[in-house]
Parts: structure tokens; sequence; C-alpha cells
């Protein structure tokens, strides 16, 4: 379904998928794909939205029509809605209108707007450019020099992207035991992003720091980590979950433990760690 999605575009669904656990939503709806679109490509935000601030703004609406409900873990498949469906079939339909080979993120934006009384196009209709204004201005707003959007299933990649994944699966959760910051540090991208048990964003360099200050905090239990899963959502994005119990676990790994819930991608460099959140259950 995907194999003309460029990277960014993959990067969106996925933190929809995200939205949608943090909302405990049972479904990736239209509005958890446009805060993933929101999240994933700031320079289509900036160049979209009509003034500053307008995203936090379009977060804010959503928020007041979202029903939160438990937060779901990683390892949980949660389906798209028909709604979502019928965006990405409009985003195929605005990228063949176009003459693009390739679905984008702004073809994504195209399609949540067509889709138009869901609650994301509703919402973000107040804040967005037209969509004819959008679909003038798509071959900008697609930036062809930049090298998420010309990976797409098909390019370069390794010969062999599951042992890879799983390599560096198994090297992240052996510096992690370790509580080997410089280590697990080294795995996440430049612009990698941390959330640590507070829900505090740590960015880039930042995040080694944060990791640092967790294991100095953290009791005995880190040392007995495992994967507990590893979830391939598309050919080179992918989540894994490592998880640990409590200090005063009396065996095994209990259900209520941390968890450090990992979204990654595959690059020019293999897999890298995009984000990483501390949950604590």
């Amino acid at each position: 379904m995907f194999e003309r999605y460029t990277e960014a575009a993959r990067r969106a669904i996925f933190f929809a998928r995200y939205e949608a656990s943090q909302y405990g939503s049972r479904s990736i709806d239209t509005e958890h794909l446009l805060l993933g679109l929101l999240r994933e490509d700031k320079r289509l935000a900036r160049r979209v939205l009509q003034r500053p601030g307008a995203a936090e703004s379009i977060r804010t609406e959503i928020e007041a029509h979202i029903v939160r409900g438990e937060r779901i873990s990683a390892a949980v498949e949660i389906p798209l809605s028909l709604e979502c469906k019928r965006v990405l079939q409009y985003a195929s339909d605005s990228a063949e209108k176009l003459g693009h080979r390739h679905v984008d993120s702004v073809h994504l934006l195209l399609g949540t707007l067509r889709e138009g009384r869901c609650t994301a196009a509703r919402v973000v209709q107040k804040y967005c450019l037209g969509a004819d204004v959008i679909e003038r201005e798509a071959k900008e707003l697609i930036a062809g020099d930049d090298p998420r959007t010309r990976s797409v299933s098909g390019s370069s990649s390794p010969s062999s992207p599951g042992l890879d994944l799983h390599s560096t699966a198994a090297e992240l959760l052996e510096a992690w035991r370790a509580r080997d910051v410089e280590k697990v540090s080294s795995l996440f991208e430049d612009d990698g992003q941390f959330w640590d048990r507070q829900g505090d964003l740590w960015l880039g360099p930042q995040v080694s720091e944060a990791i640092g200050a967790y294991f100095a905090a953290a009791g005995t239990g880190v040392e007995a980590a495992v994967v507990k899963n590893v979830l391939v959502l598309a050919e080179d994005v992918a989540a894994l979950t490592i998880a640990w119990p409590s200090p005063d676990a009396s065996q095994g790994l209990p259900d209520r433990g941390t968890h450090l819930v990992v979204a990654m991608r595959d690059g020019a460099a293999g897999w890298t760690v995009a984000s990483a959140h501390l949950v604590s259950l």
C-alpha cells in the first residue's frame, strides 16, 4: 500500500499511529493523521499555515474534539478508520493529478482537505491555504533536494533490512542494559527526540543529557531489560519496545514496569532512532 510513499509521508503515518495510541483511540482517524503531518513535516506546516502558532492552535482544537482513553501499547495494532483510508486514496489521486510519481506529505494534506466533512479538514481549513493554492505550489512544497522525499520502496537499501533492524535493536538493548549513555545517544538521529518520564521533550544534543539523567536516577532493573517486540510498519519504518521490571519486582518481567517505546527508520546510515519515549506502566 505504501510502496509509492516517500519517507516523510510514511513517517507522518507512523506519527499518526503514535498520536492515536496516546489518545487511546482504537483507530487512526483523520485528526491523528493531521497531527502526525504537523509533527513530521515542519517545513510543510510553515509553508501552508497562514500565521505563526497555527500548528499549536490546530492541536488545541483537535484535542477539544477527542475523547481521551487509556494509552494503547505499541504492540497493539491500530487500524486506519474508513475516513483515513479515503484520505490516503485521495492523496494518491492528488499525486496522480499533479503528475508526481510519489505520494508525499503535501498530498496527504490535500487528501485531508478533500475529505471535507472530517474533523481534521474542518479544523485545518481555518488556518491553511486553500487546496487550489497548495496544488499550484506543490512542486516547491516537495523538497526535491531532500533525500527523505527520494527514498521510497525500491530505492537503494540494505540487502537484509530485517537483519540490520534486529541487529540495531540488539545493539540498543545492550547499550541500554549497560547504561552506556554515549552509545545509546549515538544511535539517535542528529535531530532525534526523547520524551522522559515527566513527558518533557529533549531534542538533538539534549538527548544524551536526558538519558544520562534517567540512568543516574534509575534504580535496579535496567540491567534486566528485554526487547518485547519489533514491529515493521513499512520497509523503512519500525517500532520496538524495550521493557524492564520495577526494582521491587520479585521475578520475571511484570506487566507494570518501565517501557522505552522507540520509533526507528532506515536511511543511508542504516537503522537509527528517530524518537524514544519513556513510559511507566
